[in-house]
C-alpha cells in the first residue's frame, strides 16, 4: 500500500522504543533479587535532559522497609550519603486516617516512599516513577517521585514528594536502596527523554 503526502509530527514507536524529541527511550532494567542496591549508570548528557524510572513492586525483606535514593557525580563509584547531601520532602495519604507529610532537610538519602513498605503476602512492594531532572548540570540536581504501597499494616499508601542535592554538581549515576533492608523482587526501568 502506498501513501503519498502523508506528514508525521511529535514521536513515534519502533520496535516498542519512543523516538523524537521529548520521547522516552528504554536504557537499562533491572530485575531485584535480595538486593542490596540496584544502580544505574546509563546517563548521557548528549541525548539526554532528563530521565524517568519505573519502579514495579519492588518488595522489602522487613516490615517497615524505607525506599530511598542516592546520586553519585563520579560514575558510580562511589555515591554521596552525607549526612547533609540531600533535602527531601513527601506528602502522603492513606484511605483512612489524615493524611501526612514528613521530610528532612540534613539527610544521607532522598526517602521515596511516606510509609514503610509492608513485607507480607498481598502488600506487593513499591511502584511508582521517579524523574531527575538536568542531571548533567552542575547545579543542584532536583528528584520528583509518585509512588504508592501498603505498610506493614497492610494500608494502602500513596505519596508525592521531591528531593535535591544540596551541592551542585553534575549527576551521572543513582542508586535506589531500601535504608534497612534489602529488596527481595520487583522491577527498575531506566528511561532517558530524548533531548533532539
Amino acid at each position: 500500500t502506498q501513501i503519498d503526502n502523508l506528514e508525521v509530527t511529535g514521536t513515534a514507536t519502533f520496535n516498542g522504543t519512543v523516538s523524537g524529541a521529548g520521547g522516552l527511550q528504554f536504557i537499562s532494567t533491572i530485575d531485584l533479587a535480595n538486593d542490596t542496591t540496584a544502580e544505574f549508570t546509563g546517563f548521557d548528557a548528549s541525548l539526554y535532559d532528563s530521565y524517568e524510572f519505573t519502579l514495579s513492586n519492588v518488595s522489602s525483606s522487613v516490615d517497615n522497609g524505607f525506599l530511598a535514593l542516592r546520586t553519585s557525580t563520579d560514575g558510580g563509584s562511589t555515591y554521596d550519603s552525607g549526612s547533609s547531601h540531600y533535602a527531601y520532602i513527601i506528602n502522603y495519604a492513606r484511605p483512612t486516617g489524615t493524611d501526612l507529610a514528613t521530610g528532612d532537610n540534613s539527610g544521607g538519602y532522598i526517602i521515596l516512599a511516606g510509609n514503610g513498605l509492608g513485607k507480607a503476602s498481598g502488600e506487593e512492594g513499591a511502584s511508582g516513577v521517579v524523574e531527575i531532572f538536568g542531571p548533567h548540570l552542575a547545579r543542584r540536581t532536583t528528584v520528583v517521585f509518585r509512588t504508592c504501597n501498603k505498610n506493614s499494616s497492610g494500608a494502602l499508601t500513596n505519596s508525592d514528594g521531591g528531593g535535591q542535592r544540596h551541592s551542585s554538581a553534575d549527576v551521572n549515576a543513582v542508586q535506589f536502596f531500601l535504608t534497612n533492608a534489602t529488596m527481595t523482587s520487583g522491577t527498575i526501568t531506566m528511561y532517558g527523554k530524548v533531548n533532539s
